[in-house]
Protein backbone atom coordinates (compact mmCIF):
# COMPACT_ATOMS: atom_id res chain seq x y z
CA UNK A 1 0.00 0.00 0.00
CA UNK A 2 2.79 2.76 0.48
CA UNK A 3 4.65 1.25 -2.37
CA UNK A 4 1.19 2.58 -4.68
CA UNK A 5 1.23 5.61 -2.51
CA UNK A 6 4.41 6.80 -3.40
CA UNK A 7 4.14 5.92 -7.01
CA UNK A 8 0.71 7.58 -7.00
CA UNK A 9 2.44 10.75 -5.38
CA UNK A 10 5.30 10.57 -8.64
CA UNK A 11 2.71 10.08 -10.82
CA UNK A 12 0.78 12.94 -9.52
CA UNK A 13 4.27 15.25 -9.38
CA UNK A 14 5.57 14.36 -13.14
CA UNK A 15 1.82 15.71 -14.07
CA UNK A 16 1.84 19.04 -12.39
CA UNK A 17 5.32 19.44 -13.69
CA UNK A 18 4.06 18.65 -17.60
CA UNK A 19 1.13 21.41 -16.81
CA UNK A 20 3.39 23.97 -15.53
CA UNK A 21 5.46 23.45 -18.26
CA UNK A 22 2.76 23.93 -20.70
CA UNK A 23 1.46 27.25 -19.26
CA UNK A 24 5.06 28.20 -19.59
CA UNK A 25 6.51 28.10 -15.90
CA UNK A 26 9.18 26.17 -14.33
CA UNK A 27 8.54 22.51 -13.98
CA UNK A 28 9.03 22.87 -10.77
CA UNK A 29 6.27 25.17 -10.02
CA UNK A 30 4.18 23.66 -7.83
CA UNK A 31 7.18 20.73 -6.39
CA UNK A 32 7.86 23.13 -2.97
CA UNK A 33 4.15 23.05 -1.82
CA UNK A 34 4.38 19.01 -1.32
CA UNK A 35 8.45 18.78 -0.20
CA UNK A 36 9.51 16.81 1.73
CA UNK A 37 6.31 14.35 0.18
CA UNK A 38 6.23 12.73 3.73
CA UNK A 39 5.02 16.19 4.58
CA UNK A 40 1.83 16.79 2.68
CA UNK A 41 -1.66 15.51 3.26
CA UNK A 42 -1.75 13.47 -0.02
CA UNK A 43 -4.66 10.54 0.69
CA UNK A 44 -4.82 6.74 -0.32
CA UNK A 45 -8.73 5.96 0.36
CA UNK A 46 -10.12 2.75 -0.32
CA UNK A 47 -13.89 3.29 -1.14
CA UNK A 48 -16.76 0.50 -0.83
CA UNK A 49 -20.24 1.86 -1.76
CA UNK A 50 -22.33 -0.88 -0.93
CA UNK A 51 -25.85 -1.79 -3.22
CA UNK A 52 -28.85 1.13 -2.83
CA UNK A 53 -31.65 -1.47 -3.14
CA UNK A 54 -34.31 0.61 -1.55
CA UNK A 55 -32.96 4.32 -1.89
CA UNK A 56 -35.12 7.47 -0.24
CA UNK A 57 -36.31 9.80 -3.46
CA UNK A 58 -33.46 12.37 -2.44
CA UNK A 59 -31.26 9.81 -3.80
CA UNK A 60 -32.54 9.42 -6.99
CA UNK A 61 -31.69 11.26 -10.37
CA UNK A 62 -34.24 10.55 -13.17
CA UNK A 63 -33.22 6.92 -13.92
CA UNK A 64 -30.22 7.06 -11.44
CA UNK A 65 -29.63 6.07 -7.52
CA UNK A 66 -26.99 8.55 -6.14
CA UNK A 67 -24.12 6.99 -3.96
CA UNK A 68 -22.13 10.33 -4.19
CA UNK A 69 -23.14 13.54 -4.77
CA UNK A 70 -21.56 15.95 -7.52
CA UNK A 71 -18.69 17.59 -6.41
CA UNK A 72 -15.58 19.07 -6.85
CA UNK A 73 -12.58 17.58 -4.78
CA UNK A 74 -10.22 20.45 -3.04
CA UNK A 75 -6.91 18.69 -3.81
CA UNK A 76 -4.76 19.76 -6.96
CA UNK A 77 -5.15 16.61 -8.70
CA UNK A 78 -7.00 13.26 -7.87
CA UNK A 79 -6.26 9.92 -9.78
CA UNK A 80 -8.20 7.08 -9.49
CA UNK A 81 -7.49 3.48 -10.87
CA UNK A 82 -10.28 2.23 -12.87
CA UNK A 83 -11.28 -1.67 -12.98
CA UNK A 84 -13.97 -3.48 -15.73
CA UNK A 85 -16.23 -4.88 -12.70
CA UNK A 86 -16.91 -1.41 -11.02
CA UNK A 87 -18.26 1.17 -13.62
CA UNK A 88 -20.76 4.39 -12.25
CA UNK A 89 -18.07 7.38 -12.19
CA UNK A 90 -20.00 10.34 -14.04
CA UNK A 91 -18.63 13.69 -14.82
CA UNK A 92 -19.96 16.85 -15.61
CA UNK A 93 -19.13 17.92 -18.90
CA UNK A 94 -18.57 21.49 -18.90
CA UNK A 95 -19.34 22.67 -22.80
CA UNK A 96 -22.93 21.67 -22.45
CA UNK A 97 -23.69 20.43 -19.15
CA UNK A 98 -24.25 17.02 -20.10
CA UNK A 99 -23.66 14.00 -17.46
CA UNK A 100 -21.20 11.59 -19.23
CA UNK A 101 -19.85 7.89 -18.26
CA UNK A 102 -16.48 7.35 -17.23
CA UNK A 103 -15.08 4.59 -19.10
CA UNK A 104 -13.65 2.00 -17.47
CA UNK A 105 -10.47 -0.27 -18.36
CA UNK A 106 -8.24 -2.44 -16.79
CA UNK A 107 -4.53 -0.38 -16.34
CA UNK A 108 -5.86 3.37 -16.79
CA UNK A 109 -6.05 5.77 -14.36
CA UNK A 110 -8.94 8.40 -14.66
CA UNK A 111 -7.50 11.89 -13.50
CA UNK A 112 -9.89 15.22 -11.98
CA UNK A 113 -8.46 18.28 -12.09
CA UNK A 114 -9.34 19.37 -8.20
CA UNK A 115 -10.15 23.31 -6.82
CA UNK A 116 -6.77 24.00 -6.05
CA UNK A 117 -4.66 23.30 -9.30
CA UNK A 118 -7.73 25.10 -11.13
CA UNK A 119 -7.42 28.31 -8.85
CA UNK A 120 -3.38 28.30 -9.64
CA UNK A 121 -4.50 28.90 -13.68
CA UNK A 122 -6.93 31.34 -13.17
CA UNK A 123 -9.88 28.51 -13.73
CA UNK A 124 -8.12 28.24 -17.11
CA UNK A 125 -8.56 24.34 -15.94
CA UNK A 126 -11.60 23.57 -14.77
CA UNK A 127 -12.36 21.62 -11.43
CA UNK A 128 -13.84 18.45 -12.56
CA UNK A 129 -17.64 18.21 -11.44
CA UNK A 130 -18.07 14.33 -10.83
CA UNK A 131 -20.42 11.68 -8.77
CA UNK A 132 -20.77 8.11 -8.04
CA UNK A 133 -23.97 6.77 -8.65
CA UNK A 134 -25.26 3.16 -7.62
CA UNK A 135 -24.76 -0.42 -10.23
CA UNK A 136 -27.38 -2.47 -8.52
CA UNK A 137 -24.05 -4.04 -6.98
CA UNK A 138 -21.23 -3.40 -4.19
CA UNK A 139 -18.75 -1.07 -5.89
CA UNK A 140 -14.90 -0.68 -5.16
CA UNK A 141 -12.92 2.70 -5.58
CA UNK A 142 -9.22 3.61 -4.73
CA UNK A 143 -9.04 7.11 -5.26
CA UNK A 144 -5.26 9.34 -4.67
CA UNK A 145 -5.60 12.86 -3.64
CA UNK A 146 -2.58 14.82 -4.21
CA UNK A 147 -2.67 17.66 -1.78
CA UNK A 148 -0.08 19.89 -0.30
CA UNK A 149 1.39 19.99 3.22
CA UNK A 150 -0.55 21.96 5.61
CA UNK A 151 1.89 25.07 6.37
CA UNK A 152 2.08 25.28 2.27
CA UNK A 153 1.07 28.57 0.61
CA UNK A 154 -1.24 27.71 -1.70
CA UNK A 155 -2.28 31.19 -3.01
CA UNK A 156 -0.52 31.32 -5.59
CA UNK A 157 -0.80 31.65 -9.84
CA UNK A 158 1.07 30.62 -12.91
CA UNK A 159 2.63 33.33 -14.77
CA UNK A 160 0.49 35.39 -16.52
CA UNK A 161 -2.77 34.72 -13.86
CA UNK A 162 -3.47 37.64 -11.73
CA UNK A 163 -4.69 36.79 -8.32
CA UNK A 164 -7.09 39.57 -6.54
CA UNK A 165 -6.30 38.41 -3.14
CA UNK A 166 -2.39 38.07 -3.07
CA UNK A 167 -2.78 37.32 1.16
CA UNK A 168 -1.12 34.39 2.04
CA UNK A 169 -2.62 31.34 2.20
CA UNK A 170 -2.18 28.28 3.84
CA UNK A 171 -3.62 24.83 2.56
CA UNK A 172 -4.24 23.10 6.03
CA UNK A 173 -6.81 26.60 7.15
CA UNK A 174 -8.24 26.60 3.27
CA UNK A 175 -8.96 22.95 3.41
CA UNK A 176 -10.82 23.20 6.39
CA UNK A 177 -12.66 26.64 5.32
CA UNK A 178 -13.75 24.42 2.26
CA UNK A 179 -14.58 21.35 4.36
CA UNK A 180 -16.68 23.17 6.69
CA UNK A 181 -18.99 23.70 4.32
CA UNK A 182 -19.45 20.25 3.23
CA UNK A 183 -22.84 18.38 4.33
CA UNK A 184 -21.45 15.63 6.01
CA UNK A 185 -19.48 18.36 7.79
CA UNK A 186 -22.90 20.35 8.67
CA UNK A 187 -23.75 16.63 9.42
CA UNK A 188 -21.51 16.03 12.20
CA UNK A 189 -21.73 19.52 13.87
CA UNK A 190 -25.56 19.05 14.45
CA UNK A 191 -25.05 15.52 15.19
CA UNK A 192 -22.30 16.68 18.21
CA UNK A 193 -24.63 19.27 19.16
CA UNK A 194 -27.70 17.10 20.22
CA UNK A 195 -25.53 15.13 22.06
CA UNK A 196 -24.09 17.97 23.88
CA UNK A 197 -27.44 18.91 24.54
CA UNK A 198 -28.63 15.14 25.40
CA UNK A 199 -25.42 15.14 27.96
CA UNK A 200 -26.77 18.39 29.67
CA UNK A 201 -30.07 17.15 30.44
CA UNK A 202 -29.21 14.06 31.54
CA UNK A 203 -26.64 15.85 33.90
CA UNK A 204 -28.94 17.87 34.80
CA UNK A 205 -31.51 15.18 35.85
CA UNK A 206 -29.55 13.51 38.27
Amino acid sequence: MENYHDIMTETSLEILRLIAEGFGAPSDFYTSIFSPTNTSLSTLRLIHYPARPNPPESARDGDYVIQTAEHHDSTMVTLLATFPEYPGLQVRWWQDNSIIDVPHKPGHLVMNIGDLLSHTTGGKLKATKHRVVDTCGDRLSVPFFMEPRFDANVNVALPGETLQDTTTRNYGPWLFEKISKWAEYEDLIRRLSEMEKSETKDGQSM
